[in-house]
């Protein structure tokens, strides 16, 4: 297994043993339990292309040290059919934050763990330690070893849009099998965007339960901001007096 953090700069080399390029990043396709690495997004004569994955042969050690990776192509470069670049990579989802399902909490993310699953490679899960943050800077080497924090991707949910293409519909469905005072502690520290998209997300019974529980000012604030028809779902279902 490898960290993204890792990856970021290597050289990627074709099938005549030039190097082309560095990587700059991958795309990905999103999955239930892990989301595939679909691309190698690099610098091509100027333009920022990506290396679909069927033609990475492998990912190998190098001798030195600083380029202990490096990313080898079955192709020559001149054989190779560069696509566009296309949503979503890796750098969308660093610093990002996300619903832990299992621990019921927000985290954010700070570095990415790929390794291989059957032949091909997949994100494993997300560093939400200081660790993380610290490989990701290039120090880690020069403080005590923190403890690593890695959030299985099957447990991973989005708050936001932002973080574009991800499954949010399956995902949403682990933070609606939350108890509702969980859910209520997750979003009162979140922003206001962020507070209605996991309110959003929720089934009216759960929305309900949830809104039972959030603080008064949490309360008026999703009167305030959602539309008629949820506010609507929500009310029919919250038990009167």
């Amino acid at each position: 297994m490898v960290y993204f953090s890792e990856l970021i700069g290597k050289p990627i080399i074709d099938k005549e043993g030039k190097k082309i390029s560095r990587v700059i990043d991958f795309s990905f396709i999103d999955g239930k339990r892990y989301a595939t690495i679909s691309g190698v997004i690099c610098n091509i004569d100027g333009i920022i292309k990506i290396i679909k994955w069927n033609n990475v042969k492998e990912i190998g050690n190098f001798s030195e040290k600083k380029s202990r990776f490096l990313i080898y192509l079955n192709k020559e470069k001149k054989k190779i059919k560069f696509q566009p670049l296309s949503k979503p990579i890796l750098n969308d989802l660093l610093d990002k934050q996300i619903i832990d399902t299992t621990g019921a909490r927000v985290v954010r993310v700070n570095d990415i763990l790929i390794g291989k699953v059957g032949r091909k490679l997949a994100i494993i899960g997300v560093d939400v330690s200081a660790k993380g943050l610290l490989r990701r800077l290039g120090v880690l080497k020069f403080v005590p070893q923190p403890t690593e924090n890695i959030i299985l991707w099957k447990d991973v949910s989005p708050i936001t849009t932002e973080i574009k293409n991800i499954q949010v519909k399956t995902k949403s469905e682990k933070i609606n099998r939350l108890h509702p005072a969980e859910i209520a502690d997750m979003i009162r520290d979140l922003n206001l965007e962020e507070k209605v998209f996991v309110f959003n997300s929720l089934n009216k019974a759960r929305a309900a339960e949830t809104l039972i529980k959030v603080q008064p000012e949490i309360q008026k604030t999703f009167f305030k901001t959602l539309s008629l028809k949820k506010l609507a779902q929500v009310l029919e279902t919250m038990p009167s007096g």
